[in-house]
């Protein structure tokens, strides 16, 4: 077997030159037709010296050195190369070193994969974009049933971030959160009629874009985003009665915040002894407290009816005193509480978006530099082919929604990634949350490793194809 294994050529030997490999080699194929317009018996014109980048061997950079000939047709006196079918007609690289950078750029940063074939960063990023114009065209990414909408800050710009909950896949994501290009994006959505749900937060501008351009699709308010305003409300008072306390109850009360915003069902004994303590010199905390766990076992309604006659109890009962401090909620319910209660009735949530977000910047921080249409191929099409698992986020105690999965703690993935950065603390008995490890281990098990193969499995016939065609 020929060293090379490429038609056409054949080797001839081989050494090194500043830790490439060179291999000299002769073409064996001809050409006995023109390829502009097909006519037969070309001449030969003049035979050129070149070089093509070729896939590593064994962690070595590859190179293929050869003459060239070039060839004049009789008919339309255009000249061309003598043809050899595994080398690329765009760049001066073969076509598996072509697949190697487009499979490996989708999960590893451009200067790693550069450094692999002794190619310059910029080359690495030419062949990616061309990639990512490619699969854009041949492979969009299917209409989901499911969508979860939501914003991030990538590449220096607010964008909105569109999932799959389904298939826990990123679905697209469009350079702004701006009404104007949302609405022209949902205008122009393909099968966008497939779209039966549509998870949210409640942030007017998607709330009113999705009610005009989708008004088929019911729309779901994230469970997490309506109870974080209960928390929120409890907080206000929280920080405002610690004002006026001496500093050493002050500093008390400042470290018992995280006890105060568990469920009380997920306390212990003696935690719950704590609270009690806590809130006993301060009535008016007491009740806000009160009002908030009230508030928050609405969503262990088992239906819709149950969840809007337990909604009404509780905005009939809370205390005109903490008006002030849950104004934001009770706006938010007299304006969405159909969209809120339709959770009670598909009941999904915005935590797989949430999630995903979390590792998206995880990917813009290893690769500094990337534009947003390299971060959007890197996310819609780098990660099908491993779920983002987010059984360890849920908050409630019911066994069937934990299994769903509907719900999730109140810490953010940037906190997830603040704790990653410091000494792991030992977990305290009773404490709830996500689980800051398993998120470690989504990275770990192998999302910018070039030897796990399941990352792009999917999508290895589509980068065969389109080195193929490159």
């Amino acid at each position: 077997m020929d060293l090379l294994d490429l038609e056409g050529l054949e080797s001839l030997s081989f050494n090194d030159r500043d830790g490439v490999r060179v291999i000299e080699a002769k073409i064996t194929a001809t050409a006995d037709h023109c390829l502009h317009c097909s006519a037969p018996n070309p001449y030969k014109h003049d035979a050129r010296e070149q070089e093509f980048a070729d896939a590593p061997v064994r962690g070595m950079p590859i190179r293929i050195l050869f003459q060239r000939q070039r060839y004049r047709c009789r008919e339309c006196r255009k000249t061309f190369f003598q043809p050899i079918a595994g080398l690329s007609a765009k760049r001066n690289m073969t076509r598996r070193l072509v697949h190697y950078i487009a499979k490996d750029s989708l999960i590893r940063t451009f200067a790693d994969v550069g450094r692999d074939v002794a190619l310059d960063t910029q080359t690495v990023r030419g062949v990616f974009k061309d990639f990512g114009d490619w699969l854009h065209k041949h492979h969009p990414i299917a209409t989901p049933e499911v969508m979860g909408i939501d914003e991030a800050k990538r590449a220096k710009r607010l964008c909105t971030v569109l999932t799959d909950l389904q298939q826990r896949d990123y679905f697209d994501l469009l350079p702004s959160r701006q009404a104007k290009p949302l609405h022209a994006y949902l205008k122009q959505l393909p099968d966008k009629e497939r779209i039966k749900v549509v998870a949210m937060d409640l942030h007017l501008g998607f709330v009113a874009a999705i009610e005009r351009f989708l008004p088929h699709a019911v729309r779901v308010a994230d469970r997490y985003h309506v109870a974080r305003l209960a928390q929120n409300a409890f907080d206000k008072l929280h920080v405002a009665t610690r004002k006026g306390m001496p500093r050493g109850e002050r500093l008390t009360m400042f470290r018992r915040r995280g006890l105060l915003a568990q469920r009380t069902a997920t306390l212990t004994n003696v935690q719950r002894q704590r609270v009690a303590e806590t809130l006993a010199p301060y009535p008016l905390l007491k009740v806000a407290y009160e009002a908030k766990e009230s508030f928050l076992t609405i969503y262990d309604a088992r239906d819709r009816q149950q969840a809007e006659k337990r909604l009404s109890d509780w905005l009939d009962q809370l205390p005109t005193e903490l008006t002030p401090y849950f104004r934001e909620l009770t706006s938010a319910l007299t304006r969405n509480r159909g969209i809120i209660l339709n959770y009670f009735q598909h009941r999904y949530t915005n935590a797989f978006t949430e999630a995903s977000n979390g590792l998206s910047k995880l990917i813009q921080r290893m690769g500094r530099g990337y534009g947003f249409e390299v971060l959007r191929v890197k996310l819609l099409y780098g990660k099908r082919a491993q779920s983002i698992d987010i059984s360890e986020y849920d908050v409630t105690d019911d066994k069937d929604m934990a299994d769903r999965s509907f719900g999730y703690s109140f810490m953010t993935m940037a906190s997830i990634e603040t704790k990653r950065a410091k000494p792991p603390r030992k977990e305290k008995k009773g404490r709830r949350g996500p689980a800051v490890a398993r998120v470690a281990r989504l990275v770990d098990e192998g999302y910018y490793d070039p030897g796990n193969d399941a990352i792009a499995k999917e999508l290895d016939p589509l980068i065969a194809d389109f080195a193929a065609s490159y």
